[in-house]
């Protein structure tokens, strides 16, 4: 996650946000953006809450 004054360059020319979630492991269909599709994108144990 990038928080601030953002300029992001994608396929389709740039584009200004104020916070992303860019791909870092490359398996995104949504480049240069996470689209939550790779391993990177899977939760920690520790964040999980438990089930009760």
């Amino acid at each position: 996650m990038v928080r601030g004054d953002l300029v992001v360059a994608g396929p389709y020319g740039d584009r200004h946000e104020t916070r992303v979630m860019l791909c870092g492991c490359g398996a995104s269909g949504n480049q240069p953006y996470c689209d939550h599709s790779g391993p990177c994108a899977e939760p920690d144990d520790e964040d999980v809450p438990e089930a009760r």
